[in-house]
């Protein structure tokens, strides 16, 4: 159907609809850091392997989102003593090199809640950005992990809008069947982000065999 063509008071009957829908469906979404959903039962053996990059928000700093630009993004996630995880990350451009391995550590601080990370990142960028919050906002472990950041709270107890970070990860580097793809959406609706915010990160294989993951 042609949307131009319909008789204007259909068209404003429509818009209406529109906003009548949207505004249902954020019903309920505070936007409250302790009321956003996280994954339940997040289990630790599960999500461990390798994980592709595909989705990120940008970084405002624009210093930061020139050196934090990459390509072929991958993190392994393997579990240690203390309860989290040891990182290895590689991506060509990664950190401002090329094709460069990085290492880092996810962090559990409550075991009761093990899909409250945070991560960190011993490179000269990592060392800059810091531990930040690294939340397991929903995955199923096979195909998507989605992941949210609040690197600044409100007096509110909301997440500042200029310091709010998502980024999906896959099991591998082709596209998510729509059907997943619309339950990242969500997860990240649930968070008060929109999935049309994050930018998707280009796999071209030009660091395979080279990363050792």
């Amino acid at each position: 159907m042609d949307f131009r063509v319909l008789p204007t008071v259909l068209k404003i009957g429509l818009f209406l609809l529109i906003i009548q829908f949207s505004h249902s469906a954020n019903a309920g979404s505070s936007c409250q850091l302790l009321d956003i959903p996280v994954q339940e039962n997040f289990d630790l053996d599960s999500f461990e392997g390798k994980w592709f990059v595909s989705l990120k928000t940008g970084v405002k700093d624009s210093l930061l989102a020139f050196f934090m630009e990459i390509y072929d993004g991958r993190i392994h996630f393997r579990q240690n003593a203390a309860g989290g995880y040891d990182l290895q990350a590689v991506g060509s451009k990664f950190y401002g090199g090329w094709c460069p391995r990085g290492k880092g550590t996810a962090v559990v601080k409550d075991a009761r809640e093990p899909q409250r990370m945070t991560m960190y990142f011993d490179t000269s960028i990592g060392r800059k950005v810091g531990m930040k919050p690294a939340w397991v906002l929903k995955t199923d472990y096979n195909s998507y992990a989605v992941f949210y950041s609040c690197w600044k709270e409100t007096s509110a107890g909301a997440c500042h809008p200029d310091n709010t970070y998502a980024f999906v990860m896959q099991r591998g580097s082709k596209p998510l069947p729509s059907g997943k793809l619309e339950e990242v959406a969500t997860a990240l609706k649930g968070a008060c982000v929109d999935i049309e915010d994050l930018s998707p990160v280009t796999h071209y294989g030009y660091c395979q065999d080279k990363d050792g993951l």
